[in-house]
C-alpha cells in the first residue's frame, strides 16, 4: 500500500516550478492546487525513512524516493529562506509567493531535517536546521515563552499564543538534531506523530 501511495503521489502531485522548486500540489478533482502547506513537511522525512529501511526490493525506486525527499525539503527550507519565517502555506504561481501569512511554530519541516540527518549525515542539514531555530529566537520569542506571527512579514504581529507542539516536536527534533552521537536514532526508535520516541526492540 505504501510504495503504491508513493508512486501516485510522486506521478500525479509531485511538481517542479518554473524556477526549480519541487513541491507536492494538492488534487482538487482532476485539476491540481499548485500550493504546498507546511504541514506538508513531513513527507520528506517520510520518504527517507521509506529509502533508510528500503521498502521497495528494488533499490533504484528507494533511490528516487531519497531524491524526492531531498527536493522537497529544500523547498520547504526556502520557506524559511524567503521570510523572516515560514508561512503556513506557499503556492506557485509559478513562483513561490505567500499563500497564508500565519506561522504557527509547526515541526514538519524541522522533523524532516532530523530524518534526512540521520539518514544521509549530509551536515547542510543541520546548517539549515540552525539557521531555522536562529529564526525562532529572533522572530518569535517573547520574555515568557514563543508566540505565533499572524503575518509572516510583520514579525511584530505576535498572537497571545505557544503552541503545545512548539516544545513537543519542533524543539525536541531542533535538540536531537545537534547530538552528535544521539541515544535516539531511526534504527532504534519510531516516532509517533506527537514526536514520541518509542524503542523498537
Amino acid at each position: 500500500m505504501y510504495l503504491s501511495s508513493i508512486d501516485s503521489m510522486t506521478k500525479k502531485l509531485l511538481t517542479k516550478s518554473t524556477e526549480g522548486l519541487w513541491y507536492i500540489a494538492e488534487m482538487r478533482g482532476n485539476n491540481l492546487d499548485h500550493k504546498m502547506d507546511h504541514l506538508t513537511c513531513f513527507a520528506p522525512g517520510m520518504l527517507a525513512l521509506g529509502y533508510h529501511h528500503r521498502v521497495s526490493k528494488d533499490q533504484s525506486v528507494n533511490e528516487r524516493h531519497l531524491q524526492a525527499a531531498k527536493d522537497v525539503l529544500e523547498t520547504c527550507v526556502q520557506m524559511y529562506i524567503r521570510w523572516p519565517i515560514s508561512p503556513e502555506m506557499v503556492r506557485f504561481t509559478p513562483y513561490m509567493t505567500m499563500g497564508t501569512a500565519t506561522n504557527f511554530q509547526r515541526p514538519e519541516t524541522v522533523e524532516s531535517l532530523f530524518v534526512l540527518w540521520q539518514v544521509t549525515k549530509d551536515e547542510k542539514w543541520r546548517k539549515y536546521a540552525w539557521t531555522i531555530f536562529q529564526k525562532f529566537e529572533r522572530h518569535l520569542r517573547v520574555p515568557n515563552g514563543y508566540a505565533s506571527l499572524n503575518h509572516v512579514a510583520d514579525t511584530n504581529s505576535k498572537s497571545d499564543k505557544m503552541e503545545s507542539f512548539l516544545l513537543a516536536e519542533t524543539f525536541k527534533y531542533l535538540y536531537l538534531l545537534f547530538q552528535d552521537d544521539p541515544a535516539i536514532t531511526v534504527d532504534t526508535y519510531v516516532f509517533n506523530t506527537e514526536a514520541h520516541p518509542l524503542p523498537l526492540k
